[in-house]
Parts: C-alpha cells; sequence; structure tokens
C-alpha cells in the first residue's frame, strides 16, 4: 500500500509519527516536503503524489480543517477515486466543504487511539481493496473465458465450411478434366535463391553506403530488440557518420550520490530549501550526484563492454536514487548488446565537455565509445532537419519502475519525453540540462544528477563502410 499524507504544516510532528509507524509496517508512504524531489514544482509533486496513492490519511485538526491547501488535496483524492481515511487529533467542526468532502469516509480517533489502530485501518482497507481487485480479474478471466469459446466455435464452423467448399472444387476441376476442358492455376515458381542478387555482397566492400543526413539506421539492440538509430552528422567522404537513438531507450540517473542515499547522509535530510548543500558545492555532489561526465556513472555504463561495470568507489544503486527506483548497477554495461563486428564499427570519438564547478578545468576531454550529446551540438538535429524532441520506447516504459513519463504524460498530454545531455549546469556540481517535451516546446531544463527517472539516447560514431551498418527500409 502507498500512502499519501494530508496534513497541515504545524501538525507535521504527528504526521512523521505517523508516517515512521506506517512504513516500518512495510508501507510506503508520500509526505510533504520530505519527498518533494529536488528541482520539482511543489503543487506538481502533490498531485502526482496523490494520483500515485492508493489511499489518502488526513490528519485532522483545526489546523488542516481550515487550510486552503488541504482542502484541495482532499478534494484532489476524491476526483480521482483515492479513499481516504480522517486521523482526527482534535475535535474539530468542519467546514461546510470538509463536511461535503469527508461525510462518506473512515474515521480513526487519533485521541484516544494509536498509531497502531491508523496502521490496522490501512491494511484492512487494503485488504478490501485486494477483493476488489481479485473479483474483478475473475470476472475479466470469465468473459476471456467465453470470449474463447466461442470463437473456437466459430472457427471450427469456418474449417468445416472451407473444407466442403475445397471438396466441391476439387469435384469441378476433376469433371473438367474427363471433359477434355484445358484448366490453369497461377503458381509463383520464384524461388528465393532465383531472387538473389549476386552482387549483393561486393556493393559496400570497401565503399560508404548511400547515407545521408536524417536517415534511420538499424545498428544493435537493447532490451531484446534492435536500436534504431538517427545520422545527425556525416565526414566530408560520408565514410563515418554520428547516430543517437531515434527513442529514449532508457531511464536512468546520470551520476548517483556518493553518501547513504540521494539527499540524506547520517540521518540528515537535504531537501529544504536552506539546507547546507545548496551552497556547499562539495556537499552537493557528494548527496545528490556528480555532473563531471569524465566520471559520471551513465558515462561508465555506456562505455562498459562487459557485464559488471567498474563504477568506482559508489555504484548506481536502487537506494541512491532519489525514488529509490532505477538502479543501474548489476545491469551489464550498455555495449554487451553489441557484437564483435558491431563494436568494431563503433568508433572512438573525442568528447570535450564543460567542466563543472568542482573541476579544475574548463574543457575536459575524453574518449569514448558511446556518449551523450551537448547543448552545442543540438544544433545538428536542425542539420539534419529531423526534431529532437523524443519518446520511450515500449520496452523502455517496461523497464522503468519510476512512472515518471506516466505521470507527466498524464498531467500534460505529452507522448515526448525529457532526456540527458551531458552539459553540466554554471554555478552548480550536481545539475546537468535536459531536452523538454513539446508540451515545453523543446525547452532545455536544469535537473539535479542522482535522479533516475529521465531519459537516456546514445550517441555514437560509426564506421559506414562496415558490412553490418544497415539503414531502415
Amino acid at each position: 500500500m502507498h500512502v499519501f499524507l494530508s496534513h497541515s504544516s504545524i501538525d507535521a510532528k504527528v504526521a512523521a509519527g505517523l508516517c515512521v509507524e506506517l512504513e516500518n509496517n512495510g508501507m510506503s508512504c508520500f509526505l510533504a516536503p520530505r519527498d518533494i524531489r529536488s528541482g520539482h514544482e511543489y503543487a506538481e509533486e502533490i498531485i502526482f503524489g496523490i494520483d500515485k496513492s492508493d489511499v489518502m490519511i488526513l490528519v485532522l485538526s483545526n489546523n488542516s480543517n481550515t487550510s486552503p491547501h488541504v482542502l484541495r488535496e482532499v478534494e484532489r483524492a476524491v476526483s480521482k477515486n483515492v479513499p481516504i481515511i480522517v486521523y482526527r487529533i482534535e475535535d474539530v467542526i468542519l467546514t461546510k466543504s470538509m463536511e461535503y468532502f469527508l461525510m462518506s469516509h473512515q474515521w480513526v480517533n487519533g485521541k484516544t487511539e494509536s498509531y497502531q489502530d491508523m496502521v490496522n485501518a490501512v491494511r484492512n482497507l487494503g485488504n478490501k481493496i485486494n477483493i476488489q481487485m481479485d473479483e474483478k480479474k475473475r470476472k475479466e478471466k470469465r468473459k476471456t473465458t467465453t470470449l474463447i469459446v466461442a470463437s473456437t466455435c466459430i472457427c471450427t464452423i469456418a474449417m468445416c465450411l472451407t473444407c466442403v467448399a475445397l471438396l466441391l472444387s476439387s469435384k469441378s476441376v476433376n469433371d473438367n478434366k474427363d471433359n477434355g476442358e484445358k484448366t490453369s492455376s497461377i503458381v509463383n515458381t520464384q524461388s528465393y535463391d532465383d531472387t538473389y542478387d549476386k552482387d549483393d555482397d561486393d556493393k559496400n566492400n570497401g565503399q560508404s553506403k548511400q547515407i545521408e543526413l536524417g536517415d534511420k539506421i538499424i545498428f544493435g539492440q537493447y532490451n531484446g530488440k534492435p536500436i534504431t538509430w538517427r545520422v545527425i552528422k556525416l565526414t566530408d567522404d560520408k565514410k563515418e557518420a554520428v547516430l543517437v537513438t531515434e527513442h529514449i531507450i532508457t531511464m536512468k540517473a546520470y551520476d548517483a550520490a556518493d553518501s547513504d542515499g540521494y539527499n540524506e547522509h547520517n540521518g540528515i535530510s537535504y531537501y529544504s530549501k536552506d539546507n547546507e548543500a545548496n551552497t556547499n558545492i562539495e556537499l552537493q555532489a557528494f548527496v545528490r550526484g556528480n555532473s563531471d561526465w569524465s566520471n559520471s556513472d551513465i558515462r561508465a555504463w555506456l562505455n562498459a563492454d562487459k557485464e559488471l561495470v567498474n563504477y568506482g568507489d559508489s555504484a548506481p544503486s536502487m537506494k541512491k536514487m532519489s525514488d529509490k527506483k532505477n538502479g543501474y548497477d548489476m545491469e551489464p554495461g550498455f555495449l554487451t548488446n553489441f557484437n564483435e563486428d558491431e563494436l568494431a564499427a563503433i568508433k572512438t570519438t573525442t568528447i570535450k565537455t564543460k567542466g563543472n564547478e568542482l573541476s579544475d578545468k574548463n574543457i575536459i576531454t575524453t574518449e569514448d565509445k558511446v556518449f551523450l550529446l551537448s547543448k552545442e551540438e543540438l544544433e545538428l538535429f536542425d542539420k539534419a532537419d529531423i526534431n529532437k524532441l523524443a519518446k520511450p520506447t515500449d520496452e523502455c516504459l517496461e523497464q522503468d519502475s519510476s512512472n515518471w513519463y506516466e505521470m507527466e504524460k498524464e498531467g500534460y498530454k505529452s507522448e515526448m519525453y525529457y532526456w540527458w545531455l551531458r552539459d553540466p549546469v554554471e554555478g552548480y556540481s550536481s545539475k546537468c540540462y535536459l531536452v523538454g517535451t513539446e508540451y515545453w516546446e523543446g525547452k532545455i531544463f536544469e535537473q539535479s544528477v542522482g535522479l533516475e527517472g529521465y531519459g537516456i539516447r546514445p550517441a555514437i560514431t560509426v564506421d559506414l563502410t562496415s558490412d553490418v551498418i544497415v539503414t531502415e527500409e
């Protein structure tokens, strides 16, 4: 069960104690401001937090009863059919608006009952929800079985009719033969070998294919599916090209925090507006991830051709992520998805990236097989006459457990999604730029690199004279 705790800021201590008790009993909670992700709009986060919850607990006091913010949260829960349990900690005469929304919901008396009673109430509600879902599944299964039986009967009848038709047709042909009439049938006698062009093997030996800017290339695979790339840059002799994946192929943090967890260390939280990590750039990179491309976790993963990736002292594990999702420390390196011939076709590229606030150089040079694009390189999309906006693949969404894309899509009706660039944001040690969505007209955003629900679009330079380069028909 995922619980949204609605409360007045004055009652924060009660809400925090209730949160601890719920989480100690195996439930997850959304508690503001604790769970407001860095760099996100507060109101937007509240809406998303309510929408993805199984139940809302309202800590009801005189403060929350008259709070317009709490009322909006309750109204949102009701509109989204999120059940509400009222945890009353004071004698309250409900406002008319609160009375309207809460008159049919369960109440627990927090003045006389313990947190455990609240835990039990949530658990009982969860059991009811599960029973309802199981019954719904059973009904759907019965409907499916009925449809299958009906379809089977229809198919059986159709097969019988087909057999009768074939018998009648055969009889007609035999009758025609017996009467000396000529019959004919159209048969494709051309075999696979007849269509094979013997010159195909020699067309590209030592020569670049006629590939142009914007073309689609099928090369390598990820998540069990071939990767589609777009050509965004060509050398003058058209023997080499820079490719970027057409779609977002995975959701990953740019770099994980080196601390105990994202925005926390030794029991200290760094979520508040006035915390030390906002001004101390060493601490900022430590608890939110480092925006230095040369030492980033995403660079290590993209360029690894081994099952075990060397991330140095701190790997991008699930517990280091902001939502404890999408850890990739145990995922094989990206280049393990390419065969030997494909790996040979990927050229090593000299990459120049701006240093962040902790770097001792303005420009850092790396040698990479796979890389992320920079803000300046976005102009290549315009030159290739293709859109820089991108949406995730189906396989990407199946792999992703953050659910951020679905929340963004529901909130803004946007099919496209954010994807990381490699440039650090000026003035920070833990922020990088991202390309936005069509809702924001492709605006460039800034985000902390430890956030795991944003997209990755790898880029590579390939040898076009290689036989493994195939254009999409």
